[in-house]
């Protein structure tokens, strides 16, 4: 008994008929083109609102350090001195990036150069105290309307 082995050869993928066309339909086509086409519009959302995000982050930090810089100010001189610019009334200045300042008309920033207005109102302070409450408005406005962010802060006189 000799046993011979015979080879197999591979079978022929089926060929198509008219119950089961090869390729795709053109709803196939369709579907795939209007799923594709909602992810990309999703993407591109998505991609929009972070922009706005960091633009608007951007300005709150810039807006931070006008007013921390200003802050910083005020507090390194003496106490006279602070008592004269509190007696001198509200400033209203409009300001860049970099904290350089123009004058403002009628108390609005119209320099494109410089968009942000940082207004300083000095509190009343009982004499007592020898402290100052220093409240600091810096604004702005984007193509999201006007913003403005609000810094309280109280200095004091601590060489008495």
């Amino acid at each position: 008994m000799t046993m011979t082995s015979k080879k197999k050869t591979p079978s022929a993928p089926p060929r198509a008929t008219q119950n089961h066309p090869a390729g795709f339909t053109l709803i196939e086509v369709l579907v795939a083109v209007i799923v594709i086409g909602i992810g990309c519009l999703g993407a591109s959302m998505l991609q929009s609102a972070a922009m706005r995000s960091n633009s608007q982050a951007d300005h709150v930090t810039v807006a931070s350090f006008l007013a921390e810089s200003e802050l910083e100010r005020l507090r390194s001189l003496n106490f006279a001195n602070i008592q004269q610019e509190a007696h001198g009334g509200d400033q209203v200045l409009c300001l860049n990036r970099s904290g350089q300042s123009v004058a403002t008309t009628g108390g609005t920033c119209t320099n494109q150069d410089y968009p942000y207005t940082r207004k300083i109102e000095f509190l009343a302070a009982a004499p007592t105290t020898r402290s100052h409450s220093v409240e600091m408005s810096i604004s702005w406005s984007d193509a999201h309307g006007p913003h403005t962010l609000i810094y309280s802060a109280a200095i004091t006189d601590f060489s008495f």
